[in-house]
């Protein structure tokens, strides 16, 4: 795999790296390899530790075989292949990382960071055991479930903490692939309550299915220990893996899960989680990934999530009261956009609050987690993780009904069916797009609705662009802007300033106000009614692309400039 750079517009884990300056570079160190380093290697080449190993991930232009064999004359060892980057992990002196990075077959080098997983957990349980169909029935799910779609003849892969299969039902999984320690077990826990979200056959007590999707199947691909740690590398290894045998399971892999997260420190593209995950893109996957447990700061959608090829899935909660809407809201952890190339994120909402499921009271997560113990086994969790592993679970639903769709076109339909939050009038938003996308998840009309058209039209796994979002610093507030970086007219733009508050001439007319500690205030309410239909925001003539070619020039975030020199360091499971 090679991306293509144009001169064009275009679980939760918590890392600890350090980040370095990339000044005052040494006349001992080679200054053509210099470039290729990211910060955080950098940093450690200026301490000039001599000997120390250090454990990186090298990308290629081609040619892997005769870089992994400098490797090895310059005193290092290979440890892991990974052809979905063209690529490799190592372990290197660092005295010796400049040499390599200085062959002209090296494109880049990567600090390969340990990761750790944590999670948002929700106060001590109000009712002793949530209703287990609450977010089941609150996204329509029974109603699929009623017309005889649950699933069947798909293969959702859960990249992860592992899956203890004997809490999701017989046969429940047809494959694994372990990069740890070789067991399937999931001694930490995380992976088995995201897979019990999506897919397990377990009944309640009235004799309903707990997972999502219970007919699906499960593949566990486990990339995180017992502790919840692991490597970016071992992350990369799972999702090498499922992009070979997507085609060998049976039923074969449709869907991938990557309830993880990590910062962003530069564009999306020069990420090689994200550039993995185009890759499963582009060979069909859809990819459902988390947009942060990180606040609701404008702009802290996290890696992979920051991606244009994924769907990316932001909370909502019901507020304790299943059967009304109107008092239902983002949590305050549930990341918003716009992402650091200006794209609008998250694309939907799902329900992220106080979802029950099944895990191992004697799992590490478990343990550490002992207040929100509501059963034997039975476990309540907040955060983006389990709403992605909802959407997932939504996502085998309409693969089970049109198998065909590819994954634009589910990404498509999931957002156009999506129900919008808006005030009492039925025609103000009550959160910005910057919040929640194109709205909460509806499986009804996702799965059963006749829609055409895909999302990313006219963009292309591999290319880079950014999106038609901009922070214009005169106004301090962020608005749409064309293919040329102007200004859309005020009748099809927004104004977002650090307030927090939409002001100005929007689509929907009238202020869409976003409160600081987003929760919902009078009757505000979830319009039956999308507003992502007919001749609108995302269906204009500007919008039939979602995205523009970079043109190679510095890019306003929001905070900061980045210049292209900066990465990110880790990988984590919301």
């Amino acid at each position: 795999m090679k991306r293509t750079f144009h001169h064009i517009l275009g679980l939760v884990l918590t890392i600890f790296v350090l980040m370095g300056s990339t000044t005052a570079v040494s006349a001992k160190i080679n200054p053509i390899g210099w470039a290729k380093l990211d910060s955080h290697l950098q940093t450690l080449v200026k301490q000039q530790a001599g000997e120390t190993a250090v454990n990186v991930i090298v990308q290629t232009h081609g040619g892997e075989t005769a870089v992994e064999s400098l490797v090895n004359q310059l005193g290092g060892t290979v440890t892991t292949v990974l052809p979905i980057i063209d690529g490799f992990a190592a372990q290197m002196p660092q005295q010796a990382l400049t040499r390599l990075a200085a062959t002209s077959a090296v494109k880049h080098i990567h600090f390969d960071a340990p990761v750790v997983s944590t999670n948002h957990n929700n106060p001590t349980p109000s009712t002793p055991i949530p209703n287990p169909q609450a977010h089941i029935n609150n996204i329509g799910v029974d109603q699929v479930w009623a017309k005889g779609v649950d699933g069947t003849g798909i293969a959702v892969a859960v990249v992860d903490s592992g899956i203890q299969g004997s809490f999701l039902g017989a046969n429940s999984i047809v494959s694994w692939y372990d990069v740890v320690d070789g067991t399937t077990a999931d001694m930490h826990g995380h992976g088995t309550f995201m897979a019990g979200v999506i897919a397990s056959a377990q009944k309640d007590a009235n004799n309903k299915p707990i997972g999502i999707a219970p007919g699906a199947r499960l593949v566990n691909v486990r990339v995180l220990d017992a502790e919840g740690k692991g490597s970016y590398s071992q992350v990369l290894d799972g999702l090498n893996w499922v992009l070979a045998n997507r085609s060998k399971t049976i039923p074969r892999i449709r869907v991938v899960n990557l309830s993880i997260a990590g910062p962003v420190t530069g564009p999306y593209w020069e990420n090689p989680i994200n550039q993995a995950v185009e890759q499963l893109w582009k060979a069909g996957l859809v990819v459902v990934t988390a947009a942060g447990n990180t606040g609701n700061t404008p702009g802290s959608i996290t890696t992979p999530g920051n991606d244009p090829f994924v769907i990316t899935v932001g909370a909502f909660t019901d507020n304790y009261t299943p059967t009304n809407t109107s008092d239902d809201y983002i949590p305050p952890f549930s990341a918003a956009g716009p992402t650091e190339a200006g794209f609008i994120k998250p694309d939907v909402i799902a329900p992220g609050a106080h979802i029950p499921m099944y895990a191992h009271n004697t799992s590490t997560w478990a343990l550490a987690n002992v207040n929100q113990t509501i059963g034997t086994n039975y476990f309540s969790i907040a955060g983006t993780s389990p709403a992605a592993a909802v959407t997932s679970g939504v996502v085998a639903l309409m693969l089970d009904q049109n198998p065909r769709l590819t994954p634009n076109q589910v990404k498509h339909r999931l957002m156009i069916s999506a129900r919008p939050a808006m005030e009492s009038d039925g025609k103000t938003l009550a959160y910005s797009i910057l919040q929640q996308g194109a709205g909460r998840i509806w499986a009804p009309d996702a799965v059963f609705g006749s829609y055409s058209g895909e999302a990313n039209s006219g963009m292309v796994p591999g290319e880079d662009y950014v999106g038609p979002v901009i922070y214009d610093a005169a106004l301090g507030a962020y608005r749409l802007v064309d293919q040329n970086r102007n200004p859309l007219p005020a009748e099809e733009n927004y104004f977002w300033d650090g307030n927090n508050f939409w002001s100005g001439n929007n689509f929907w007319s009238g202020n869409n106000f976003w409160s600081g500690n987003n929760f919902w205030s009078g009757n505000n309410f979830w319009s039956g009614n999308n507003f992502w239909s007919g001749n609108n925001f995302w269906s204009g003539s500007y919008f039939k692309n979602s995205g523009f070619y970079w043109n190679g020039n510095n890019y306003w975030n929001g905070t900061h400039y980045w210049s292209g020199s900066g990465y990110w360091f880790g990988l984590i499971p919301e």
